[in-house]
């Protein structure tokens, strides 16, 4: 578990997950102050398949990812229903 802190100990950002020789690998939870990502993540990096939630933007992510970036199938979800 990583966790980096502002300056009056409030949590900015965070990983659960698996761990490989030193580094984020295997199914995690990573949490920003932008969003949240649940799925795969190797050597840091997400990987396969992933849903990312961003806060501000108001919508969702379901899908692949390749290199930290999506990237295949996936779907965007929004706030008012569309998708």
């Amino acid at each position: 578990m990583i966790y980096k802190f502002d300056d009056d100990d409030t949590p900015l950002e965070y990983y659960i997950g698996g761990w490989k020789q030193g580094t984020a690998s295997g199914l995690g939870v990573h949490k920003k102050t932008d969003g949240v990502y649940f799925g795969h993540i190797e050597d840091n990096i997400k990987q396969g398949k992933g849903n990312c939630y961003l806060w501000n933007d108001n919508r969702a992510y379901l899908g692949d990812y390749q290199n930290n970036l999506k990237h295949g199938r996936g779907v965007y979800f929004y706030r008012d229903g569309h998708a």
